[in-house]
């Protein structure tokens, strides 16, 4: 046995993967007729690869929320901000536009995050590794960041934060136990040998990824879910909405290969894009592709919901979804019934493209009227108490005061530091009506915020999410 204090690098990091990484997490969910096997936990080749990009400045990876570790990522890895692997990240960057999925598209493609080895060849004609990564190209990246773990020490900074991975894997596979995932192969007719990697990444608040990984019979399929929140003692939380959020990643990793990437939607698909576009741009989807890909991934998690939750947490979500561009939800989650119903019709999800191109076929001439309706029928923002746009607004503020034209409900948990440049959100009070909405906010001085309000966070008596509207403001510099 060696002793600890003579480990080296690689074996001092495999006794965190053992718990941690995908490789050696057990499977977390019970025995199905159709067992699907699921590990759940702190991927640390995601984390290495998003502290990566979080240092080259990528504005993906600038927004992580859960405190103190996102301060000592800062404060352990600043001193070596001009090491050689930050140029070869920008250079894709810049080349390629690699970004968001994308960059989590290479952690499971590696075997550790400190040597960077390959499971299998990353320029693979088979390799699942997103294109903007280029192949080859990606070798350099992982060359020099395999010198940045080195002499930064990466295996002692993910030693060092062990308990709070450890925390929110069990957090999150307390959530995932009975959830009952295995319906989700069941749904798409995937093979049920396809293993289910559920990691909380802690880098990065701002996004949820999917990722794969094929090698011969294995597909391992993957759902990173971005955490925002920690409690009093900086150990994440897990949002309530993130079981959703785990069923519409793997959906990626099923829908992606057969919707967005056929030709024969490309007419319809343009065409609603084109109407669209505006709210798809605000999600960050910029181009009719990935609408499609993204509106089916939707409807599937509703599917899901009504399959494992009930009609009513399925409603909320068409709402939800609606009220971000995919005014066609609804007909979208009937249409995917017909589906469920007719699997001796249609043995996987791939046999039912026809009947979604014939729909998106009949949407096309429709959707200008179906958001035009939409947008005539939705609340909102009459006014708020920090003026739109203010830059002296007194750090000492603690409350703001915002009033919609009628009554609305919240869909999601307002108090809370979300990160992002969110003010803190301390408390939250309707008025009797429901017209009026006191916040609490605790703020700071010199401090650029913005609070988005509209369809992702409330929702009208009549069904109708919120029109969007977005506050931002400065806070003036203290002397």
């Amino acid at each position: 046995m060696v002793p600890a204090e003579r480990e080296t690098p690689v074996n001092a990091i495999a006794s965190l993967l053992m718990v941690a990484s995908m490789a050696a997490v057990q499977a977390s969910v019970p025995a199905f007729a159709h067992a699907q096997v699921v590990r759940v936990g702190v991927d640390p080749r995601a984390e290495v690869i998003g502290i990566l990009f979080r240092l080259a400045g990528a504005p993906d990876f600038r927004t992580g929320g859960v405190q103190p570790y996102v301060r000592e990522i800062d404060s352990a890895f600043t001193p070596f901000a001009d090491h050689a692997v930050f140029h070869e990240i920008n250079r894709l960057r810049k080349e390629s536009g690699l970004s968001l999925s994308a960059v989590l598209s290479m952690p499971p493609q590696l075997t550790d995050p400190l040597t960077f080895g390959e499971r299998a060849p990353i320029d693979a004609p088979s390799s699942t590794l997103s294109g903007s990564w280029r192949g080859a190209e990606a070798r350099r990246v992982l060359a020099t960041a395999r010198d940045f773990a080195r002499v930064a020490r990466v295996d002692g900074f993910l030693r060092d934060h062990r308990p709070v991975f450890d925390s929110a894997s069990a957090r999150m596979r307390r959530l995932v136990d009975g959830a009952k995932l295995e319906w989700i192969s069941g749904f798409f007719g995937g093979p049920p040998g396809d293993v289910f990697v559920v990691s909380p990444l802690l880098v990065n608040a701002a996004g949820n990824f999917a990722a794969s990984f094929r090698d011969g019979a294995t597909h391992e399929r993957y759902a990173f879910v971005g955490l925002q929140l920690a409690d009093s003692m900086g150990f994440p939380l897990i949002p309530p909405d993130a079981l959703a959020t785990i069923v519409h990643e793997f959906s990626h990793t099923f829908v992606n290969p057969v919707v967005g990437s056929q030709a024969d939607l490309q007419p319809a698909g343009a065409a609603v894009y084109g109407v669209v576009q505006r709210s798809m741009r605000s999600l960050a989807y910029d181009s009719w592709p990935t609408m499609l890909d993204e509106s089916v991934v939707r409807a599937v998690v509703i599917r899901y919901l009504l399959a494992n939750q009930d009609r009513a947490a399925a409603d909320r979500e068409t709402r939800v979804q609606r009220g971000r561009g995919f005014v066609w939800m609804d007909e979208l989650v009937a249409l995917l019934g017909e589906y469920e119903s007719q699997r001796s019709r249609y043995v996987e999800f791939a046999a039912f493209l026809p009947r979604l191109v014939q729909y998106y076929n009949s949407l096309a001439p429709r959707v200008q009227g179906l958001v035009a309706a939409f947008e005539e029928n939705r609340p909102r923002v009459v006014s708020a108490s920090i003026p739109a746009g203010a830059i002296d607004v007194d750090p000492q503020l603690d409350t703001l005061v915002v009033r919609f034209d009628r009554a609305v409900d919240p869909i999601i948990t307002l108090v809370g530091n979300h990160g992002g440049g969110t003010p803190e959100l301390t408390a939250a009070r309707f008025d009797s009506a429901h017209l009026t909405l006191t916040l609490g906010i605790r703020l700071a001085p010199g401090r650029d915020y913005v609070l988005p309000l509209g369809a992702g966070a409330f929702v009208g008596r009549d069904g109708y999410a919120l029109q969007d509207f977005v506050l931002r403001f400065r806070t003036a510099t203290v002397p």
